[in-house]
């Protein structure tokens, strides 16, 4: 997710007029590399649309999101040639790693290794559930305890299966690991309640914070104009953060990314205040 916040604020700071081509290109390609490295098929294939979001949303900065055809055009090419680069690379290691069948295409590879991720019924021989798995199992199994538990949860660290010392019981009680992802890890632990104000609260922020055309470029400083150009970066980048939710554990057992995500959302804000100051605007 560190690499999608880099390839996100180089893309906004080239398409404000900050930096060169090359720069935003070699710090895109250096960045896909790691996740393919990785192997961390979220980045991997969401960050091509992320990009592309970024770069028709509307900014600070009138004229800076006008939106033609030949921009398009680069776009959609771009997102095809990061996809096929990730497909083909991550293949190749699958087939090299478990002896896959040579006569599969790169693409039959690569949908073969994320079946796993859509199974509704997938229980890894560990105890651990698959993506789709841990929803399905909750939808099933979440009144344990009577309503309550479906609604508010069954508290913190209840389905922790990182330590030996202290798991949780949720998890103890079912001999399942059930923190594969975060969003199964919090209807577990605060319920559907717990859930809803967490996203609210985020996509409040989004809501209120989103970018308006304020100022004209040519009537900015350089600095001043760097740090308009973060705001619709760290604005996807929160997005991405809350679509990582039903796939991956890390937004809730990464300090980091937590750390990220705030101050993403905290930029924002600091961002839209001085907007509203500087510009004599008091819009909403």
């Amino acid at each position: 997710m560190f690499c999608l916040l880099i390839m996100l604020l180089k893309v906004s700071e080239f398409k404000h007029g900050i930096c060169s081509f090359k720069s935003m290109a070699a710090h895109i390609v250096l960045a896909f590399f790691l996740c393919v490295v990785g192997e961390v098929k979220f980045v991997i294939l969401l960050s091509p649309f992320l990009l592309a979001l970024l770069w028709i949303m509307p900014a600070y900065v009138s004229g800076i999101s006008k939106v033609t055809l030949r921009s398009l055009m680069i776009i959609a090419a771009g997102m095809v040639v990061l996809i096929f680069a990730a497909i083909t690379i991550l293949a190749s290691n699958y087939s090299s790693a478990f002896g896959g069948d040579p006569t599969k295409s790169a693409l039959s590879v690569f949908i073969d290794s994320l079946g796993y991720i859509f199974d509704t019924n997938y229980i890894m021989e560990s105890g651990e559930l698959g993506r789709f798995t841990t929803i399905f199992f909750w939808l099933q199994h979440n009144e344990l305890f009577g309503p309550g538990g479906m609604l508010f949860g069954y508290g913190l660290n209840a389905t922790n299966s990182g330590s030996t010392v202290s798991p949780g019981y949720i998890g103890a009680w079912y001999h399942l690991i059930l923190d594969s992802t975060a969003l199964s890890m919090m209807l577990w632990e605060v319920g559907i309640i717990g859930v809803i104000l967490f996203i609210a609260m985020i996509a409040a922020i989004l809501i209120g914070m989103r970018p308006k055309e304020t100022f004209s470029r040519y009537d900015l400083k350089r600095e001043d104009l760097q740090l308009l150009s973060s705001a619709p970066a760290f604005y996807v980048f929160a997005i991405g953060c809350l679509l990582s939710l039903p796939y991956s554990q890390i937004l809730m057992i990464i300090p980091m990314l937590q750390f990220l995500l705030w101050l993403a959302l905290g930029a924002l804000i600091v961002i839209h205040r001085s907007v509203r100051l500087n510009s004599g605007t008091q819009y909403e």
